[in-house]
């Protein structure tokens, strides 16, 4: 994962890159590069490029900070086109054949089948199983793009005199810059300055699957396997993690890290003080750990810390929502604790409650599958870029498994009574409304439990756990709930309140999902 950047049609547009690179340094320490419009510049610290005080004519620069896991390919390159990009390409050995190059660079791949195309379009785009956020410039024309569910982010502004500024974050460009939606082809001409944006869909399947549920068990458990298999640095010396909260998806994923051979650490988060009881995440995980052998540390913080430390989240999702806020605390918390021993690769278990059916939504949809894509849609929105920047402030790269290409494809697919047990939610349909709790009786993400119980020794105890939300589980919402007390608030006032004396900028816009 890296930080990509750039100003187009601005004045001083190299001072600017610099400036921003130099913002998001967190997001990759092994190389810097610009290219100016004329020529390419990698070093190996900011401090290293020359001074910008007189570049006011360079009306165009890309930056990049490369965070290396496969390889060392600093960025910008350079073919027929410039290429920025952070992400991985995961079937870039089969891109290379097709091609007829070999490489052991995805980002020599990518540009390459960017070089080889006219035009890049969301068809231009289908075949790639990536995470990926771009900008590649070739004939005047800029094209942006990121991968279909937004794993990867990329923030953009064009001003009233379409002047056009990109990069990974959103806090080093304007205040009013926007988010380009995964289901958006940014396109912008560097010579009349004509921006066109192209529409593209999160493709899915036509048609339930009909293999027979032992099949299907079996081809999700493969998915899985594979899809977490590809996911890991070919790099021994590249350090890997796992956000770990003994729930079935995070457990499923350090169980095939172990069959695959990875030696890494499992983390989770802890708060004490005030009297509040030990976290349920924290038990599951340390029974889990002890009995299956996994290494694991716990980040543990006290009540009295929670304060600042929310603080500090804000500043860095950009937001003080708070279930966003309440949901990345252990998350942060557990990624500071992974930096001291040194990570490189995090993988979490996100997604899983979006292809299997594990909310509360899921139960309640007339189509079950439906709510799924649709859910899919705008995980960009309300988890992925959270959790980017979160793992990118200790410079670690963030791997979703769950949300694989092909696992999302074959598990849009199952039929959802392979998901979620119909005849409970039909028995109690008239109560759950008057009785929401009966809706943790339901019996959800079967299929991924069932693989599970086939493939592994896990015992029953652990796989039948009912999900538990983050701020729940880790009990992060008590410490926030305390603190809000204490001010003699509601939960999202006293953030509000925070947000506006101790960030001091206007209240982000609420989005209701």
């Amino acid at each position: 994962m890296c930080s990509i950047i750039g100003f187009v049609n601005h004045e001083n547009s190299k001072e600017k890159t610099l400036k921003a690179l130099n913002l998001l340094q967190n997001r990759g320490k092994d190389a810097y590069g610009i290219y100016d419009g004329n020529k390419l510049e990698i070093h190996s610290s900011l401090q290293s490029f020359s001074p910008t005080s007189n570049s006011t004519k360079t009306q165009m620069c890309f930056g990049h900070g490369l965070h290396s896991i496969e390889g060392f390919q600093p960025q910008p390159i350079q073919g027929k086109g410039v290429l920025v990009f952070n992400g991985e390409i995961y079937n870039y050995k089969e891109l290379n054949k097709e091609l007829d190059i070999e490489t052991d660079s995805d980002t020599q791949t990518l540009l390459a089948y960017l070089d080889s195309h006219e035009k890049i379009s969301a068809e231009t785009l289908s075949p790639l199983s990536a995470d990926y956020a771009f900008a590649y410039l070739k004939k005047k024309i800029i094209t942006l793009a990121r991968d279909p569910l937004g794993v990867k982010p990329l923030w953009y502004f064009i001003d009233e005199n379409s002047k056009l500024e990109f990069a990974s974050e959103k806090k080093v460009l304007n205040e009013h810059a926007k988010e380009l939606l995964p289901t958006e082809i940014l396109h912008y001409n560097t010579q009349n300055k004509e921006v066109m944006i192209e529409e593209r869909i999160l493709e899915k399947p036509e048609q339930e699957t009909q293999d027979e549920y032992h099949t299907i068990k079996d081809k999700t458990w493969k998915l899985l396997k594979e899809a977490v298999r590809k996911r890991l640095p070919t790099n021994k010396n590249k350090k890997v993690g796992l956000l770990f909260s003994g729930g079935i998806d995070s457990t499923v994923i350090a169980l095939i890290l172990k069959e695959l051979g990875c030696d890494f650490i499992s983390y989770t988060a802890k708060i004490e003080g005030n009297n509040i009881e030990e976290a349920q995440d924290l038990i599951y995980a340390d029974e889990i750990s002890r009995k299956h052998f996994l290494r694991f540390h716990v980040a543990t913080t006290h009540v009295d810390e929670l304060e600042q430390q929310t603080i500090d989240v804000m500043n860095l999702i950009e937001d003080n929502d708070y279930i966003k806020v309440s949901v990345a605390l252990p998350f942060y918390l557990a990624c500071m604790r992974a930096q001291e021993d040194g990570i490189d690769v995090m993988f979490s278990g996100l997604g899983s409650e979006e292809i299997f059916a594990g909310y509360r939504r899921h139960k309640q949809a007339k189509d079950p599958n439906q709510e799924c894509y649709e859910g899919l849609k705008i995980m960009h929105q309300r988890d992925l870029y959270r959790d980017d920047v979160i793992t990118m402030n200790f410079t670690q790269e963030l791997r979703v498994p769950f949300l694989d290409k092909e696992l999302i494809n074959y598990a849009l697919s199952i039929p959802a009574k392979y998901k979620l047990d119909l005849e409970k939610i039909e028995e109690i349909k008239d109560e759950v409304e008057a009785k929401p709790y009966l809706n943790s009786e339901v019996r959800s993400k079967i299929v991924l439990r069932d693989a599970t119980r086939e493939h592994t020794k896990l015992e029953e105890k652990y796989l039948e756990r009912q999900k538990k939300a983050a701020q729940y589980g880790s009990k992060f919402d008590k410490g926030l709930a305390r603190l809000a007390k204490n001010a003699k608030m509601q939960k999202q006032d006293y953030l509000d309140q925070l947000w506006k004396e101790k960030i001091g900028k206007e209240l982000p816009q609420r989005v209701k999902y």
